[in-house]
């Protein structure tokens, strides 16, 4: 069962500043699926993460699951956002929610990609293996090549 979680970052935002960037989070089987619109900045981390407490709570019992993010519009983050969304890996690990692999999907055009991939994956890879694509359909390809029993459906959020 699928669980989308819309994430506005209006309705998301506790802090006196707005939140920048949008995302919809949905766990399919052993997917947990992030498509999101940046720049992004740390209130939108902040409302991030709170969408992904709920998400995580539909993963598999047995723990294994993947990520895949799809990056839109723009890669740009403030340095404290990198830094939360870092911390937030970090607690998701040390709460038992750790995936077996993420796939970045960055296609070229996405504003600030050269800069921030590296990063990106660098808070990812602490904790597991990082395929990165250009192309959603090749992310989904090579998970399944390391998960066979993935339910990935074609089309995201």
């Amino acid at each position: 069962m699928a669980v989308n979680n819309r994430l506005q970052a209006s309705a998301h935002q506790k802090g006196p500043f707005r939140a920048h960037g949008d995302a919809t989070v949905s766990v399919e089987g052993r997917v947990m699926h992030f498509a999101a619109t940046g720049p992004w900045n740390l209130e939108f981390i902040e409302a991030l993460w709170r969408v992904m407490v709920k998400a995580t709570s539909q993963l598999p019992q047995d723990g294994r699951f993947v990520d895949l993010v799809e990056v839109r519009g723009s890669a740009w983050m403030t340095p404290d956002a990198l830094q939360l969304l870092s911390n937030c890996i970090d607690t998701a690990v040390a709460q038992g929610f750790r995936a077996s692999a993420t796939a970045l999907v960055i296609p070229m055009e996405v504003e600030g990609r050269s800069l921030m991939l590296p990063k990106l994956v660098e808070v990812y890879g602490r904790h597991r293996p990082v395929l990165v694509h250009t192309d959603a359909a090749q992310a989904r390809a090579a998970l399944r090549a390391l998960m066979p029993d993935l339910d990935l459906a074609e089309s995201g959020p």
